[in-house]
């Protein structure tokens, strides 16, 4: 008997051995991504018009940190239309924007628009990237999310601004 047990103690300490180094080598946790976008789609419904269907692709990025200082920027990555028939039937927008707003815990802590009407307006389907006006914070707050809206003046529906929110990112 005392053979089976110290062969029974030698597995038992093999095994032991062999997932305590598996748990110790174990690869970490990834970090959060650096960045996140998030894109959303309306429906603009234009009087005597065809539809247009609006997508807005809004980003966060973390843009670096010194001490406790940290930076982030909310970004419009792309617009994209497309009229849902044949022939645009004239203006469809007086005008257009979109807001996007670098956000701590749903509060805005920085904001800027970006004017979309004209490109709306020049074709029945198409896209726009490469967006200018960015929200930028740089502070001691962290854990920011991007959020937005799309702003629409629809051409003679006699309405105004009509505000369609987007879908906001995940934390960066």
């Amino acid at each position: 008997m005392p053979l089976n047990r110290r062969k029974t103690a030698t597995a038992l300490l093999a095994a032991v051995a062999a997932t305590g180094s598996l748990l110790a080598t174990a690869a970490p946790a990834s970090a959060a991504p650096n960045w996140q976008c998030k894109a959303t789609t309306k429906i603009l419904s234009l009087p005597n018009k065809p539809d247009v269907a609006v997508t807005v692709d809004i980003c966060l990025a973390f843009t670096g940190s010194s001490g406790s200082y940290r930076g982030y920027e909310a970004y419009v990555r792309k617009v994209s239309w497309d009229g849902t028939g044949f022939g645009m039937g004239g203006k469809r927008l007086n005008h257009a924007y979109v807001q996007i707003r670098a956000e701590h815990k749903d509060r805005p802590m920085a904001t800027r628009t970006e004017r979309v009407d004209d490109y709306i307006n020049g074709s029945e389907a198409g896209w726009r990237g490469a967006f200018y006006e960015n929200a930028r914070y740089w502070g001691t707050k962290r854990t920011f999310t991007a959020d937005g809206a799309l702003y629409a003046d629809i051409a003679n529906d006699g309405k105004g601004y009509i505000r369609y929110d987007l879908a906001g990112t995940r934390a960066v």
